[in-house]
């Protein structure tokens, strides 16, 4: 019987400790055992590609979406002319840079007809609505609650995130499973259609921006020595494409009408585009 009204003591000092810290507004009266686990973060390597999130409304990831085209002239003349060709390399450099929040990445050759429907890759946004971690002030019943689901709604957006990073790199593998041969392709055509290649890009380039959410930039690298002797006619670029051209000589050939950005090496166009990205969130940002 003491026993029993000891416990019936203590439990009522604690009821009232409880009852005195819930009208000062503390939570100190309840232990919350996935503290631990919380922040409302998805941490991630970004090294792999994948996205870091820390609230609904802050994320690693651009407001807009890069579409890029990369041509590898594929003609004799690169051999004379010291074109340097692309490989695995420089297609993971573009690959790593649409993984982590989306975007698009085509690739084609030019030769004696450049007209071959290009190899795409197309990497959807990532989730959004990611849930904001309620504040731990206040009633503290009420906080569990509110933490409660947060926390179930945050493993449901974790889920999401995981699904989406699966596609994505389901779809990445494809597309490099059928890269290879284009890319190890020998450079011996005997016609150079540069401006059927160009076509070809503009025409991807042109498609609807709409199935997009967020604004899109074109970006079209040529890698060629320019000397088009084919001759085919073509519709000028869209004035939002930013052209750049990649050659190993001091000559742009027949391209001196499209006024490309110019570079000697792949590395640097790809760089000179992922920085130009940088560029417009820096701006961006409040």
């Amino acid at each position: 019987m003491k026993t029993m009204k000891n416990t019936i003591t203590l439990k009522l000092i604690a009821f009232l400790l409880c009852s005195l810290f819930i009208l000062y507004g503390s939570a100190a009266c309840i232990v919350d055992p996935a503290k631990s686990q919380e922040g409302g973060t998805v941490n991630t390597n970004s090294n792999r590609g994948e996205i870091s999130v820390t609230s609904a409304t802050e994320t690693t990831c651009p407001r807009t979406v890069s579409r890029i085209v990369l041509l590898q002239d594929k003609s004799g003349s690169t051999n004379q002319t010291r074109t340097p060709q692309t490989s695995m390399e420089h297609i993971d450099l573009l690959i790593n840079f649409i993984r982590p929040c989306g975007g698009e990445l085509s690739y084609g050759l030019v030769n004696e007809q450049s007209n071959a429907s290009l190899l795409r890759l197309r990497i959807e946004l990532p989730p959004s609505g990611a849930p904001n971690k309620p504040d731990e002030k206040g009633n503290p019943f009420i906080v569990s609650q509110q933490m409660e689901a947060y926390r179930q709604e945050l493993s449901r957006y974790e889920g999401r995130v995981r699904d989406w990073r699966a596609e994505s790199e389901r779809r990445i593998a494809d597309f490099k499973s059928q890269i290879g041969t284009l890319l190890s392709s020998p450079a011996s055509a005997r016609r150079t259609d540069i401006f059927g290649g160009i076509q070809r890009a503009n025409l991807f380039l042109s498609e609807s921006s709409a199935v997009w959410t967020n604004p899109t930039h074109q970006y079209l690298i040529l890698v060629s020595d320019g000397e088009d002797n084919v001759r085919r006619s073509y519709t000028p670029l869209n004035d939002n494409v930013k052209f750049i051209l990649v050659n190993g000589s001091a000559s742009i050939g027949s391209l001196g009408a499209l006024n490309p950005e110019r570079f000697e090496s792949i590395e640097s166009a790809i760089r000179f585009v992922v920085a130009s990205e940088r560029d417009v969130v820096a701006r961006a940002a409040p």
